[in-house]
């Protein structure tokens, strides 16, 4: 608080853009001097309730301390955009981007299809158990495991935590990457997971099961399960990594795909313009 102060004094603020943060008396007084922007990347008082309940009922009282002060959200997703509505504010859904001129393509002629899957640990609505299912039932299929620890055995291998450099290599190998596929467990149906940007900029096919914010659901190189507990449909995933492994010229679509709607100079094209106009409102 002691060096806010300080900085306060030597910068003059046009925009406050920040994530949601708990209620405290003087950053509430804070916040009330400046123009403030809030993104919305996920459901805080769900989150905070699979954590504490103490904090989710201190969010729950708290809460509208905070956004009183709020001109304006960005959610990553049209069903945050929903849950905020209430506050009567501008808004502008932006999903998650990425800087795809630092990936490429890389034609593949594997032998037999390799899936990879990047998580992280402790993190249930990842779905790393739906992995295990997959990987037990297509025994003639690799899985690669990026960010999770384990012992590499039969069809499966583990990578661990790794550098965005070196998850790349991995990834750009592989002829299908696998996103979230228990979004149910946070109460969320719709997303825009880094992963899948990561997989569809190095050219992969990808399987998910929420609704992408930036995708069709209909394109050829992606497959959507539903986002339910039973929701892995070994017959339907069969059929689609038959039909997309070994076909690089898919892979040149999905790359296509990224370029022109997940690419984050055009998302932050259209942030910087909703600054302007929060600015000047």
């Amino acid at each position: 608080f002691y060096q806010s102060s300080n900085l306060l004094k030597k910068i003059e603020i046009d925009l406050v853009y920040m994530r949601y943060i708990k209620y405290a008396p003087f950053f509430g007084a804070l916040l009330s001097r400046y123009k403030v922007c809030m993104e919305i990347n996920g459901d805080d008082k769900l989150e905070a309730r699979l954590r504490s309940n103490l904090v989710y009922y201190y969010i729950c009282l708290t809460e509208n301390l905070v956004l009183k002060n709020v001109d304006a959200f960005i959610p990553v997703s049209y069903e945050l955009e929903e849950k905020y509505k209430r506050f009567d504010r501008s808004s502008l859904v932006i999903g998650n981007g990425i800087n795809v001129s630092n990936y490429h393509v890389i034609e593949l002629n594997n032998k037999v299809p390799e899936l990879v899957f990047v998580s992280s640990p402790n993190q249930p609505w990842q779905g790393f158990d739906k992995i295990l299912k997959m990987a037990k039932y297509f025994h003639n299929w690799n899985f690669n495991i990026i960010g999770i620890d384990g012992d590499s055995k039969g069809n499966v291998k583990y990578f661990g935590y790794m550098s965005n450099k070196d998850a790349t290599e991995i990834i750009q190998k592989c002829d299908v990457g696998i996103g979230t596929l228990s979004s149910y467990v946070n109460g969320l149906d719709e997303a825009s997971p880094l992963k899948t940007r990561h997989y569809l900029a190095c050219g992969l096919p990808v399987i998910y099961a929420y609704k992408d914010t930036d995708l069709d659901d209909n394109l050829d190189f992606t497959l959507r399960l539903e986002n339910k507990i039973d929701n892995i449909n070994f017959k339907i995933i069969e059929r689609f990594v038959q039909r997309v492994f070994g076909d690089n010229c898919l892979r040149y679509r999905a790359r296509k795909e990224a370029e022109d709607t997940l690419n984050s100079n055009l998302k932050e094209s259209q942030r910087l313009n909703f600054f302007n106009k929060i600015i000047n409102s």
